[in-house]
């Protein structure tokens, strides 16, 4: 089940990746950053920090859905 969040959040990273600054990367950057603090506290696991980062990515990826659909009035304000 991991492999599809990791290729659903790789995915979304990849097509952020051209153009201005994304809410996706600003989810899987406090991901990951949240990822190595758990990780560390239980000895370190690589696994923690790319779960963490993931579901930051898509989390992100929610946040940047939810602005496409938010209403016309407030875009750019």
């Amino acid at each position: 089940m991991w492999w599809i969040v990791y290729g659903t959040a790789g995915a979304a990273l990849l097509a952020s990746f051209k153009g201005e600054k994304s809410a996706i990367w600003d989810g899987s950057t406090i991901g990951m950053s949240i990822g190595l603090v758990v990780a560390a506290l239980n000895g370190f696991e690589f696994s923690m920090v790319a779960k963490c980062a993931a579901i930051g990515a898509l989390c992100g990826l929610a946040a940047q859905m939810l602005t496409m659909f938010g209403d016309p009035r407030t875009k750019g304000a």
